[in-house]
């Protein structure tokens, strides 16, 4: 769970799975329904900041279909439940990876940006929108 504070607001994040390679972290999945689409940058942003330094990769996944981004570039590198990277294609990868530490500025931005799709959406969500209308 990723606690978020925006200036004097705060909320919480929960990442699905996070798997880890060689004691690091390489992976996070965050599952939803619905559009993936939606959910590429907050994966990202939870994956800047579930650890103390940039997780590599991001999955988002409705259960069909699953798209994998590269957390430094935010790009969707592959597409497909499939593509998700086995162990073994994982630990291969890990031996080309770097763990980088994003600077405060920079988690900060991303504190930001998973508060406002994650936490403000849900609370309006609930509110509202998500939930049964009512009928005059």
């Amino acid at each position: 769970e990723i606690t978020l504070a925006v200036g004097d607001k705060t909320g919480a994040f929960k990442v699905d799975i996070v798997t880890r390679m060689k004691g690091k972290a390489f992976m996070i999945i965050i599952f939803g329904p619905g559009s993936l689409v939606s959910r590429e940058r907050p994966a990202v942003a939870a994956a800047r900041l579930v650890e103390g330094y940039e997780v590599p990769f991001a999955v988002v996944t409705n259960g069909k279909a699953a798209e994998v981004l590269e957390t430094r570039s935010g790009q969707v590198v592959s597409e497909g439940l499939q593509s998700i990277p086995s162990r073994d294609e994982a630990l291969k990868r890990m031996e080309k990876t770097t763990f980088e530490i994003l600077t405060e500025e920079c988690l900060d931005r991303e504190r930001r940006i998973l508060y406002a799709f994650e936490v403000l959406a849900a609370r309006e969500c609930n509110r509202s929108a998500c939930g049964p209308q009512q009928r005059d």
